[in-house]
């Protein structure tokens, strides 16, 4: 149980760190504002305004979870604290273990802080709250914060220095959340696939949710949607399942901690 204690010592020094507050501080407050503001200029229901958080959520928690775990091993073995942490009973399992647990911890408290504060707001503007919505759409973004902390562990643990860990982080966020849809829309070209409605292949649409926020939308539009007004029909293909989606996001979280142990595995710290 030693990456238990590693994962408890790391969570107390993260939880230290004002740059991740400043982050999840931003997350809180867009929740909360996305929340209240249509039930004070217009006519919405907490259910639709809850609904509006997705699009906030699904941009701002990776950088949450980016920013908390980037540095998490990398730091560590570029001020050489780290060989005096493995000089100790723990192991290099136990500290990329450890570190994501703690990290993985962080991250969901700072998310489930900003829910609840949406709660509150939603009881003080509308009087009530959508709990089945509030749950699935917390608990969604929750499995999407922990996979962007799978990968910026395993990127931490990959690399030697702050710089790389940094340039990579950045590098992931923008191909993953920015620059993805115009890269297909590049695919939808080249292969003359419609591009605007018309019958895409399921290969397709299942590479425009292979990012790890796009595979929470839509499943976040299969389990959540289905509860609202006019929700979105769920996908018949196996390709595009609930099933596939958590698939995706599990890929996601294991697939860069395995390859980032790996590294550090092998990597002379000198």
């Amino acid at each position: 149980m030693r990456w238990l204690a590693v994962a408890r010592k790391d969570f107390e020094n993260a939880a230290r760190a004002y740059l991740v507050w400043g982050v999840a501080g931003v997350l809180a407050a867009l929740v909360v504002l996305i929340v209240a503001i249509p039930g004070l200029v217009g006519n919405f229901s907490a259910r639709l305004a809850f609904e509006a958080t997705t699009q906030a959520v699904g941009t701002v928690v990776p950088i949450v979870a980016l920013v908390a775990a980037y540095l998490s091993v990398a730091g560590e073995r570029e001020s050489g604290t780290l060989r005096i942490l493995l000089s100790l009973p723990p192991s290099r399992r136990d500290v990329v273990l450890g570190k994501f647990l703690a990290r993985a911890a962080l991250v969901v408290a700072s998310i489930l802080l900003a829910f609840a504060l949406g709660v509150v707001a939603s009881l003080l503007v509308y009087g009530t709250v959508p709990v089945d919505v509030v749950l699935g759409t917390a608990a969604l973004t929750c499995l999407l914060g922990v996979s962007f902390v799978g990968i910026a562990v395993g990127i931490s643990a990959s690399v030697g220095s702050r710089a790389r860990a940094v340039a990579l982080a950045v590098a992931f966020f923008v191909l993953t959340v920015v620059l993805w849809s115009p890269l297909l829309l590049a695919v939808r070209v080249l292969l003359e696939l419609p591009l605007q409605g018309g019958a895409q292949p399921d290969w397709f649409l299942f590479l425009e949710s292979f990012p790890p926020s796009s595979a929470f939308g839509r499943l976040y539009d299969s389990v959540v949607g289905s509860l609202l007004p006019g929700g979105p029909a769920a996908s018949d293909s196996v390709f595009l399942s609930d099933a596939a989606m958590l698939a995706v996001l599990a890929f996601w979280t294991l697939v860069p901690l395995a390859l980032g142990y790996w590294r550090f595995e092998r990597a002379d710290l000198g």
